[in-house]
C-alpha cells in the first residue's frame, strides 16, 4: 500500500506519459485480479458499456484499504454517471447546433446564460439528451425554467428536472415540459431551488 501512495504523489509530476499509463494499468490490474468470474462477465457486457465503471467503482468502495476521501469521491463519480444515464446520455454540442441549424457559438451562449444544461470535459461540451425533443432540438419552454436554476451545478439541475415534486402533483418538471402543458408553480419552484444554489 505504501508503494501505491508513493505513486499517487509522484504521478502528477511525471513527465513521461507512458509512465502514467503504466501506473494506471497497474492499479486497474490490482482491482481486476479481485473480480469474480461473474463480475468479469458483467464488466465486459456488450449490452451495457457502463457496467465496467460500475464494477470498478464497487471494488473501490468495498476495498478496506481505500481511504474515506477516495470512497466519497468514487460515490460522487458513480452518482454523476447514474444521473447522466437517467437523463438519456448526452450529445455533442456540435450535433445539437447542426440539428437546430445554428452556429455552435449560439449554443455556447445559451449554456453561459443558464438556458441549457451542458457537461464539460476535455473534449468540449456535451448536452444531456433529456432536454431534447424527438427531433433532437431543445424544448422551447425549457430555457426559461433552466435560467432560474443557473446557480446550481449541472448535475443538481438535471436531478431537479427529473424528480417528481408534490407542488407539481407528483410530476417531474420534464414531464410537464414534454407534455406541452403549463403549470403556475413550475418557474417559482425552479426559482426557489436556484436561489438555494441547488441545496
Amino acid at each position: 500500500m505504501a508503494n501505491s501512495r508513493s505513486d499517487v504523489r509522484s504521478a502528477p509530476n511525471a513527465e513521461n506519459h507512458d509512465s502514467l499509463r503504466h501506473i494506471l494499468l497497474q492499479r486497474l490490474e490490482a482491482i481486476a485480479v479481485r473480480l469474480t468470474e461473474d463480475e468479469v462477465r458483467a464488466a465486459l457486457s456488450q449490452d451495457d458499456p457502463n457496467m465496467l465503471v460500475t464494477v470498478l467503482m464497487a471494488q473501490i468502495l468495498e476495498d478496506k484499504a481505500t481511504s474515506p476521501l477516495a470512497k466519497a469521491r468514487a460515490r460522487g463519480i458513480e452518482r454523476r454517471r447514474q444521473i447522466v444515464e437517467q437523463a438519456g446520455g448526452t450529445v455533442p454540442l456540435a450535433l445539437l447546433a447542426e440539428r437546430e441549424g445554428v452556429k455552435p457559438e449560439s449554443i455556447r451562449r445559451r449554456i453561459q446564460r443558464g438556458a441549457l444544461i451542458a457537461l464539460q470535459d476535455r473534449h468540449g461540451y456535451h448536452i444531456p439528451s433529456i432536454q431534447l425533443d424527438e427531433a433532437g432540438r431543445q424544448y422551447e419552454r425549457l430555457g426559461p425554467v433552466l435560467t432560474e436554476l443557473r446557480a446550481a451545478s449541472p448535475y443538481r439541475r438535471l436531478e431537479w428536472l427529473m424528480q417528481p415534486h408534490s407542488e407539481l402533483q407528483g410530476r417531474s418538471p420534464m414531464e410537464i415540459i414534454r407534455s406541452g402543458q403549463s403549470h403556475p408553480m413550475l418557474r417559482p419552484l425552479a426559482r426557489a431551488f436556484g436561489e438555494q444554489g441547488g441545496g
